[in-house]
C-alpha cells in the first residue's frame, strides 16, 4: 500500500479535511518540500500548509491520535496583513462560539474591507485560511458576506498569545504576518489522489527510487 501511494498512506481521513499524524509530519514535510513537487504545485496554483498545532482525534477503534490538519491552499493570498488597521486581543463574548476564548478582533482599511467583502461574498460555503507564521491558524467556513472590514481570529493558546500577536511592536504581529487565502477543499484520500494524480505519481516515483 505504501509503495503504491506513499503520500496518502501517511494521511488520515478526517471527513472534510486531511489529517497528518504527528509521527508522520516530518515525512510529509520532506515530501512536499522537494523542489520538483513545489514546481508541480506552483503549476496548478496551489500550496500545502499545516495547521499551527496538533489536535487530538478519536479514531474508529476508540484510540486517540494527535494530528495536524494538512491544507491545500490557493497559493496567492487574497488579503495580507497590510490591510489591517487595528488588532485587539479580547475574550470571545457570551453567546458566540468563541465565548470565553482568547480572540483577536481585526479592523481593516477601506481597501481591505472592500476586498474582504468581495472574497467572502463570492465564496460562501467555502473555507478561508488565516495564515500566521506560514501555518494555518484557523480555516473557518464562510457563512455570509462580511462587510465593514471587521473579523476575528480564534485558536490562540491563551490571552497572552493573543495579546502578543495583536501588539504592533511584536516581532511578528498579525498586522504584518496575516495572509487570507482560499482553501481548496479535499474531502478524502481518493479524491486527493484523483485530483492530483501527477503530483502523487511523482511522489511514488521518488519513494521507489529511494
Amino acid at each position: 500500500m505504501f509503495a503504491e501511494r506513499p503520500f496518502s498512506s501517511l494521511l488520515r481521513n478526517l471527513g472534510n479535511s486531511i489529517g497528518v499524524p504527528e509521527k508522520n509530519a516530518f515525512s510529509i514535510k520532506q515530501m512536499i518540500d522537494k523542489p520538483e513537487i513545489r514546481d508541480r504545485l506552483a503549476s496548478i496554483g496551489a500550496n500545502f500548509l499545516f495547521g499551527h498545532k496538533a489536535e487530538e482525534y478519536v479514531l474508529n477503534d476508540g484510540s486517540v491520535e494527535k494530528m495536524y490538519t494538512l491544507y491545500l491552499l490557493d497559493d496567492q493570498a487574497e488579503l495580507t496583513g497590510g490591510v489591517v488597521e487595528e488588532a485587539k486581543a479580547n475574550l470571545g463574548p457570551q453567546g458566540t462560539t468563541s465565548a470565553g476564548q482568547p480572540i483577536v478582533n481585526l479592523s481593516m482599511n477601506s481597501d481591505g474591507a472592500r476586498k474582504w467583502a468581495i472574497m467572502t461574498g463570492s465564496n460562501i460555503g467555502r473555507q478561508v485560511a488565516i495564515v500566521l507564521d506560514n501555518k494555518v491558524h484557523m480555516a473557518p467556513n464562510i457563512r455570509e458576506k462580511i462587510s465593514g472590514g471587521g473579523t476575528l481570529i480564534e485558536g490562540f493558546a491563551n490571552i497572552d498569545e493573543a495579546k502578543a500577536k495583536a501588539n504592533p511592536n511584536n516581532v511578528d504581529p498579525i498586522a504584518g504576518a496575516i495572509n487570507a487565502t482560499q482553501v481548496i477543499n479535499v474531502y478524502n484520500e481518493d479524491d486527493f489522489d484523483l485530483q492530483f494524480e501527477a503530483l502523487t505519481q511523482a511522489l511514488a516515483e521518488e519513494d521507489a527510487e529511494g
